[in-house]
């Protein structure tokens, strides 16, 4: 899982569409949990400003991102922190279709999405 949002990553800058990473974390475990929180709510804020059927299927690759038990006990310990996290990849959902149109920003968000539903690649 964790190679998959570094993948994501890597897709957002080199595509240089608008992708800011989360805000800098206390330590290594917690920026791993942040970027995960933080692709899934890019993911499901594209879900609803995305018109079509690929909706279901991108809010899927979003919830698969934290179905480990490890991330849903982070969801139930930290609810607020979570809740920030998503709410900051969702704001860059956002912020990159203001800056280059929903076309573009729904465009990239499926390439996010497809990425997220590639099995985890041993590190």
């Amino acid at each position: 899982m964790k190679t998959a949002v570094i993948a994501a990553l890597a897709v957002a800058l080199a595509t240089g569409i608008a992708f800011a990473p989360p805000a800098i974390a206390e330590d290594d475990a917690e920026l791993s949990y942040a970027g995960s929180f933080y692709v899934a709510g890019f993911l499901t804020r594209s879900a609803v400003a995305c018109p079509g059927e690929e909706a279901k299927r991108t809010v899927r690759a979003a919830l698969g991102l934290l179905a480990s038990s490890e991330l849903k006990a982070v969801l139930r310990g930290f609810p607020k922190k979570t809740k920030r996290w998503m709410l900051e990849g969702a704001h860059n959902f956002n912020a990159g279709a203001m800056k280059d149109g929903i076309s573009a920003a729904c465009e990239y968000a499926l390439k996010i999405r497809d990425e997220a539903e590639q099995p985890p690649r041993p590190e």
